[in-house]
């Protein structure tokens, strides 16, 4: 989100997408590089679990030394497959999730003690957590999330950033990220990111 400097959960997720992308380019252009990229993104997954994995906390956390619950961790997910979308320590860490920042009709906040316009609850929030259900299989779920930012629109089908307590748009509107999000949540064929296996090293304690 732009507010603070450390080694975070999502960076590292972003940079390990980037290289299984360039692995994958690699192997239609330039075959010999594919192997490289492939073993850097291995390196950036074993830190991830080894760093960044919390047994004390039974979740995965935002940064190095930093515990808050923040939707970002949704990240690791969707887009970026660098962890299993239906595996153990994801499903915990998204239970930690809609338990902490999530409300009943399944909106969430940024993160635990948001104060940013007001620390309201976010449409794009809401989609990102409908995209991990998809991903996961609950479709009952993803709908739900869909369902929610649907009935956030304004008169004229604009969404907003955030949504208040009692329904109102927030902050800015229309927000563009709110619109892209409903559109790769609303379109199954936008689905670029498939579910994967991957692995579930040895746990260890953060």
């Amino acid at each position: 989100w732009e507010e603070r400097e450390g080694r975070h959960v999502f960076t590292a997720a972003a940079i390990y997408g980037g290289l299984r992308a360039a692995a994958a380019m690699a192997r239609r252009h330039e075959p010999g590089l594919a192997e490289t990229y492939d073993a850097a993104a291995e390196l950036i997954q074993e830190a991830i679990e080894r760093e960044l994995w919390s047994d004390w906390h039974g979740r995965y956390l935002r940064s190095i030394a930093d515990p808050t619950l923040d939707v970002s961790l949704l990240g690791l997910a969707w887009p970026f497959a660098a962890v299993d979308p239906g595996g153990e320590r994801m499903r915990a860490t998204v239970a930690a999730l809609e338990s902490e920042l999530g409300s009943p009709d399944g909106s969430l906040v940024r993160y635990a003690g948001d104060t940013y316009a007001g620390g309201n609850r976010w449409v794009l929030a809401a989609l990102w957590l409908g995209l991990w259900h998809r991903q996961a299989g609950n479709q009952g779920k993803f709908e739900r999330s869909v369902e929610y930012a649907l009935s956030a629109q304004t008169e004229l089908g604009l969404l907003p950033e955030q949504v208040t307590e009692d329904g109102e748009p927030a902050w800015v509107v229309p927000l563009a990220w709110s619109h892209a999000m409903l559109l790769l949540a609303a379109r199954p064929e936008l689905e670029l990111v498939k579910p994967q296996r991957v692995d579930s090293p040895a746990r260890t304690t953060v």
